[in-house]
């Protein structure tokens, strides 16, 4: 299985169509895609089978919550009452900021 499905990745890259592997299949394999131990397994050769198919079936989904502001809302039962946050989600994770004004229940 590895040595065909390797063979159709270098028969495809070398008509133009490079096949694309999700971000995390790539890292996962821990070889690169040139390698036929990459194709040794059955979830790299079921990507493959998938650009096939459709060139954009493995694209990576954009996340759409960037730059999004998200209030969090923590009850402290040592001072009774809830203390807001405000979260926003950045490329790379969150920005945490306690909210000065706090609300009452």
């Amino acid at each position: 299985m590895a040595e065909t499905a390797h063979e159709l990745h270098m028969s495809l890259k070398s008509s133009g169509y490079e096949p694309k592997h999700h971000k995390y299949m790539l890292e996962n394999r821990g070889v690169s895609v040139e390698d036929m131990e990459f194709y040794n397994h059955i979830h790299p050769v079921d990507d493959l089978l998938k650009f096939i198919d459709d060139v954009n079936a493995n694209d990576d989904p954009e996340d759409t919550t960037v730059g999004e502001k998200f209030i969090l809302r923590i009850y402290t039962r040592r001072w009774g009452h809830y203390d807001h946050y405000s979260m926003t989600r950045t490329k790379n994770g969150w920005n945490f900021k306690e909210m000065l004004i706090s609300f009452s229940p």
